[in-house]
């Protein structure tokens, strides 16, 4: 199997293989109308659709102990059997979204077979899930394994630490437990079971106008037809234990960790004008969460009061659930400067799912909390960011960050005509009555989607034909209020 980049390895890092060969594997994504995408994950006996996260990085799905009442509506064919799994002895309760819309899932531990994309674990690690507002059936996660992205991993750490463990010994218990207990992608990375210690995303567009990237999770390098050098990489941060991280090993005590995909940005700007900072401190930095879980862009109030008040005088909707009131053909101008380059969020994303071509709203981006210790980003650039751009995840050495840094390299897939193409979506709904949303169920197996074509930088296109009902118009009814955040979410784990 070829690679792009060389894994460089740490103390710690050589495990004992959890597969016979090195793997690489590529699956196509769900996608429910633009608001969350999904893989299809075997876990024990049963193949569940979850929500594909880059901000948590545990694996939890809704099981037979769920009820109506205690996990609501969600289809039974998409849960798993916890009586066929090991159990652990131990509960969990994860919380995700911010303080405004918190939401959680609650349940048991235990372990069993678990695979993806024909990538096969033993024993591992996972929720069985009996109670939740989510909505959904459960997440398979691609974050770091930290107290705030992995409760379940460092709540299987505690059983062995006793009360009030020392951060030193936290820190041992992760390194040396990370193989075995970790989180399904974080075992396959210390295990070096992967070509390279990465995953590849890019996401398809089901609403307004279909087509775009092929939506595709690859995993273990770089797929076929995009080089290393083509990206525009930028460095993870690390956080120190004083910031709220994770203090280094007794073998490499000046070790730093990061907490999620968080990356410095140099600028926000919109329509053509460089918007004012927040009021942080140098020593926090302007950063941004990359997030497959959130289904809009998140950032500080003063800046996103900013854009929405530039095209919009709907004042007392800007803080609501569906967003002010907008003018429907307005395409708006909105690009990160990430690495010294624009990564500009496509016009028809930034508009995103409407109801009513006469009578649009902007639901697309919010405001978020302020940063925290252990949080300390200013924005969370979530599936209309995503849906513009081809992200590469690189883990590096997870158990050693300082032998071969996280990072993540970004690749605009922006069209040059961008604007004619959203004057025609326009001009399509109206002529039709409303603009499309369609659902695509995942693909089964390591079925990968066929790009009809490639763009000018490499990227899978695809003509975006669902495989499921297409709703248009009038007759489009997809409740905003499932749309959900995934995370940004702080877990205070205490050791008893």
């Amino acid at each position: 199997m070829s690679a792009t980049m060389s894994i460089q390895r740490g103390p710690s890092m050589v495990r004992k293989p959890l597969l016979s060969l090195r793997s690489v594997s590529a699956i196509g994504l769900g996608d429910n109308s633009d608001a969350s995408y999904s893989v299809q994950v075997g876990i024990g006996k049963e193949t569940v659709p979850l929500i594909f996260d880059t901000g948590s990085s545990d694996l939890w799905s809704i099981s037979s102990d769920c009820s109506r009442t205690s996990c609501g509506s969600i289809p039974t064919a998409a849960s798993i059997q916890s009586s066929s799994f090991q159990a652990s002895g131990l509960d969990v309760r994860l919380n995700f979204g911010d303080s405004s819309r918190p939401t959680f899932a609650s349940g048991r531990i235990v372990s069993g077979p678990a695979n993806v994309a024909g990538i096969q674990v033993q024993a591992q690690f996972l929720a069985a899930i009996n109670q939740t507002n989510t909505g959904v059936p459960g997440i398979f996660g691609g974050g770091f394994p930290t107290p705030a992205g992995s409760p379940i991993f460092f709540q299987l750490l505690s059983q062995n630490l006793g009360a009030n463990p020392s951060s030193q010994a936290i820190a041992d218990a992760y390194i040396s437990s990370l193989a075995h207990k970790g989180p399904l992608l974080s075992r396959l990375v210390v295990g070096g079971q992967l070509e390279q210690p990465m995953y590849t995303i890019s996401l398809q567009r089901d609403t307004i106008e279909l087509g775009g990237n092929i939506g595709q999770l690859t995993i273990g390098k770089l797929p076929d037809g995009i080089s290393n050098d083509s990206l525009t990489w930028v460095p993870v941060r690390l956080y120190t234990q004083e910031q709220g991280g994770i203090s280094g090993p007794s073998n490499s005590l000046n070790d730093h960790y990061p907490i999620g995909w968080e990356i410095p940005i140099d600028d926000v700007i919109f329509n053509g004008q460089s918007l004012p900072k927040p009021n942080i401190s140098t020593g926090i930095g302007y950063s941004a969460l990359i997030d497959t879980g959130t289904s809009w862009i998140e950032g500080p109030e003063n800046v996103v009061n900013r854009i929405l008040s530039a095209i919009s005088t709907d004042v007392t909707h800007f803080d609501s659930e569906n967003g002010p009131k907008i003018m429907c053909n307005l395409s708006s101008d909105l690009s990160f400067v990430i690495g010294g380059k624009h990564f500009p969020v496509d016009p028809r994303d930034f508009l995103g799912l409407q109801d009513d071509v006469k009578d649009c709203t902007l639901g697309t981006i919010r405001s978020t909390d302020p940063p925290q210790a252990g949080w300390l980003l200013s924005w969370v650039l979530g599936v209309p960011f995503m849906k513009s751009t081809f992200i590469a995840f690189y883990y590096g050495n997870l158990t050693h960050p300082s032998v071969d840094p996280p990072r993540i390299g970004f690749l605009s897939t922006v069209p040059r005509n961008v604007d004619e193409l959203f004057s025609l979506a326009l001009s399509k709904a109206q002529q039709t009555g409303g603009f499309i949303a369609v659902t695509e169920n995942p693909p089964t197996g390591t079925i990968i989607p066929v790009a009809t074509s490639t763009n000018s930088v490499g990227v899978g296109q695809t003509t975006g034909n669902s495989t499921t009902s297409v709703s248009n118009g009038s007759t489009s009814h997809i409740a905003r209020s499932h749309v959900l955040l995934w995370i940004s979410c702080i877990i205070a784990l205490q050791f008893v």
